[in-house]
């Protein structure tokens, strides 16, 4: 009998101290961030260049990753492709050399999604439509600060391939 109730409770136990719990507080605001906005503007400006391109087969069923990397530097004399951010946010895209650009124009304007708490640098051409966004790949403060584009290559209205290419900051 003393075993039977020693297990009930065990079971009960953890719903009993769930009940007790203080509730989620939705009202709850993060910090302000660490860095201003001018911060984060001198540290993304500058030229950041292609470290790594990976292809993705998006119809796989394993998502056939290849590496792509040489394909953007086969061409005698041609260099990595890079960006450079300008504090005016503006930006220049270098692809001379490379068989295909994907950001589609070689010069245009950024922003930050969030100017507090940025997670992606958004690019419009010089009439400000979108033409996509490249996300921040690691802490822009940190050693190896990283920025991934991602492209995606469609067949119809399914994805057929995407295409990461990884920027480090020069």
């Amino acid at each position: 009998m003393k075993n039977t109730l020693l297990k009930l409770m065990l079971c009960l136990l953890p719903f009993i101290w769930s009940a007790c719990e203080k509730p989620y507080d939705e009202d709850k605001k993060i910090g302000p961030p660490l860095y201003s906005s001018d911060q984060l503007l001198t540290i993304i400006s500058g030229k950041w260049q292609m470290q790594t391109a990976m292809q993705v087969d998006e119809k796989s069923l394993t998502k056939e990753t290849m590496d792509i990397t040489d394909f953007f530097t086969q061409e005698p004399g041609s260099n990595a492709p890079s960006i450079v951010f300008k504090t005016d946010y503006t930006f220049t895209a270098d692809t001379a050399g490379v068989v295909v650009n994907y950001f589609g124009i070689t010069s245009g304007k950024w922003s930050f999604d969030d100017p507090a708490y940025p997670t992606k640098i958004n690019l419009s051409d010089a009439n400000n439509q979108a033409i996509g966004s490249i996300s921040i790949g690691t802490n822009l403060l940190g050693a190896n600060p990283k920025l991934l584009y991602t492209k995606t290559s469609m067949c119809g209205s399914d994805k057929a391939f995407t295409f990461n290419i990884d920027f480090l900051k020069k």
